[in-house]
C-alpha cells in the first residue's frame, strides 16, 4: 500500500508598477473637484496577487467620511475607493501595496487633488439692471452672495463693460465691489457681462446699463413781446458735447 499525500500551494508574485489614477477633472496639468462631488480612486498594479492596497487621502479628520485612512483589498491587482472632500484645500492623494513577498513604495497621484467650492449662479447678484449713469461718474458693480450661503472659493471674474472695455482679476472675498468710470464715448444702452469662475464651475452674468449725457446749464432769456405787454421767459438748455 502507498499514501499519498497532496498540498495546494500558492505562489505569490512580486508587486510591480503600482498606479494610482481619480475620477477628479483634469485642467491643464492639474486634477480638480467640488466639494459636493463624490471622488473616485483607482489604484492598479502591473504584477502581484493577494494585494493589500492602503489609500491615504491627506484628510485629517478622515473618520467625518466615515472611510478609514487605509482601505484594505486583498486578492485584486486593482482596487477603486470613492471619497468626499468637504473642506476646499489640496490634497496629495497617497497609496501602497503590499503582500507577503513583496511591498511597493508608495505613489502619489499624478499631481495634487484640488478641491474648490463651485461658483453656483444663484449665489451671485449682478442685478444691476436699468441703472442711470453720467459719462465720467463712477458706477459701481457689486457682487454679493445669497445670505446664508457658501462663499465660492479661488473665483476669478472677467467683466466686459459693454463700450469696449474690460477687467478681469480674483475676487479675493464677497461683496466685492467693481468701480468703473464711463467716459461719454458710449450713450445709450449697455451691456455689461461678467463671468465667474474657478477650476470646478464658471457662470455668466449680465446687465442692462442706461448711458445718459447730462443737460448743461440753462440760459433764460427775456423776450419782450410789446412794449406795454406782458413778458414771455424762455428757457434754452445747453446741451453739453455728445449729446
Amino acid at each position: 500500500s502507498s499514501i499519498i499525500l497532496s498540498e495546494t500551494v500558492e505562489v505569490l508574485e512580486v508587486i510591480k508598477n503600482l498606479t494610482i489614477t481619480s475620477s477628479a477633472t483634469v485642467v491643464g496639468d492639474m486634477l480638480a473637484a467640488d466639494t459636493e462631488t463624490v471622488v473616485s480612486f483607482d489604484a492598479a498594479v502591473l504584477a502581484g496577487n493577494r494585494i493589500e492596497y492602503g489609500f491615504n487621502f491627506d484628510v485629517d479628520n478622515i473618520a467625518s467620511t466615515a472611510i478609514p485612512t487605509n482601505v484594505q483589498s486583498e486578492l485584486a491587482m486593482s482596487h477603486t475607493v470613492t471619497q468626499m472632500f468637504t473642506d476646499p484645500g489640496n490634497y496629495t492623494i497617497q497609496v501602497n501595496a503590499t503582500n507577503l513577498v513583496s511591498s511597493h513604495p508608495t505613489v502619489s497621484l499624478e499631481s495634487d487633488l484640488i478641491i474648490q467650492r463651485r461658483v453656483i449662479e444663484s449665489e451671485v447678484d449682478f442685478s444691476n439692471a436699468l441703472l442711470l449713469a453720467l459719462p465720467a461718474t463712477e458706477v459701481i458693480f457689486n457682487l454679493v452672495l445669497t445670505p446664508g450661503s457658501l462663499e465660492p472659493t479661488n473665483v476669478f471674474y472677467e467683466i466686459e463693460f459693454g463700450d469696449g472695455s474690460n477687467s478681469s482679476g480674483f475676487i479675493p472675498s464677497f461683496p466685492h465691489l467693481i468701480p468703473y468710470n464711463y467716459d461719454g464715448s458710449v450713450i445709450g444702452t449697455v451691456v455689461p457681462k461678467i463671468v465667474l469662475s474657478n477650476l470646478v464651475s464658471s457662470v455668466v452674468k449680465t446687465s442692462t446699463l442706461m448711458i445718459q449725457q447730462a443737460i448743461g446749464g440753462l440760459e433764460f432769456r427775456l423776450i419782450p413781446t410789446h412794449a406795454a405787454s406782458r413778458v414771455s421767459v424762455s428757457v434754452i438748455p445747453e446741451v453739453t458735447q455728445g449729446s
